[in-house]
């Protein structure tokens, strides 16, 4: 049995080089595909990450007009800050909110000198509430309906969180679909690559294939070593493209992570962290990939 073994890796060691720039090309597919693949993960990880330190950052700010006293706006807030779905209700007073004016416009005289002219302060308190998710908004909207805020309130900033998550969304959505695009063709170029590696393969052994049925060969053992050769291309192009990843990965980390504002997504770290998950899923989906490919080949060209 391990003699036979023997032999049957031998002769797929033997079909792969003895068509080595067939091989060579077909490794080169496989890892391309093994490139999209990855890169699709990477991108809905990346993206998703980019989603969740967004939608941490959403609350909207209410600005009360002048008149609201700001013993109404403390009732308010703490009416906000009993909802399970605030995490945060913070309060800033017409007073500070003059401050923090004032010296955002120290330098421009023409605004400073407006503002001395009033007798009154121009300015309402201003009640931010921050939800726990971002999936609370219309929730939260309810809720200042039914505290009839709308008519003491003169201003609503969400700031443009909303936006920028609803942009997001939309470019993950286009993204993940050309990504399956592209590997989707991969894939199918890597199956036409492995059929015709293998069918090149059946044909150049077609004098040894003849002489093993003679001496009576087993089916297993004739097209044992196509199988094998099949998942030596996935094997070296496995090892290959996670060799070349790694260190890209380390390299393209900083700056992906400037490039994504400082989300802090360690993109090597990520990848060593779910290294078995990732490297099992491609594997086995390339290995099933090729095998297929493989069979079909031996179905149409081997007869034994």
């Amino acid at each position: 049995m391990f003699l036979s073994l023997a032999r049957i890796i031998k002769f797929a060691l033997q079909n792969f080089w003895r068509n080595v720039w067939l091989s060579v090309v077909t490794v080169t597919i496989i890892v391309l595909t093994l490139s999209s693949l990855t890169s699709l993960v990477l991108i809905n990880v990346v993206t998703d990450h980019a989603l969740d330190s967004v939608k941490g950052k959403f609350a909207i700010a209410l600005t009360f007009t002048p008149d609201i006293s700001l013993d109404r706006v403390e009732e308010f807030r703490d009416t906000f800050r009993d909802l399970p779905y605030i995490t945060a209700a913070d309060l800033i007073t017409p007073e500070e909110s003059l401050k923090l004016f004032q010296d955002k416009h120290a330098a421009d005289p023409t605004i400073m000198g407006a503002l001395q002219a009033l007798t009154e302060n121009p300015f309402g308190a201003t009640l931010t509430l921050k939800p726990t998710s971002i999936e609370y908004y219309r929730t939260l909207n309810k809720k200042i309906e039914e505290l009839e805020l709308d008519r003491m309130i003169e201003r609503t900033d969400t700031g443009s969180y909303e936006r920028i998550v609803t942009r997001l969304e939309g470019v993950s959505s286009r993204v993940r679909t050309f990504g399956y695009a592209v590997s989707g063709f991969f894939a199918l170029i890597s199956l036409l690559i492995v059929f015709n590696a293998i069918r090149m393969g059946i044909y150049s052994h077609r004098d040894e294939i003849a002489i093993m049925r003679l001496v009576g060969a087993t089916n297993a053992f004739i097209r044992g070593p196509f199988l094998i050769e099949a998942m030596l291309y996935t094997g070296i192009a496995t090892l290959l493209f996670w060799a070349l990843l790694i260190p890209a990965a380390s390299a393209l980390s900083p700056q992906l992570n400037l490039f994504l504002g400082g989300l802090g997504f360690d993109l090597q770290g990520y990848l060593m962290a779910n290294l078995w998950n990732i490297l099992g899923f491609e594997t086995i989906a390339m290995l099933a990939l090729t095998t297929l490919s493989s069979w079909v080949a031996m179905a149409r060209y081997l007869k034994v």
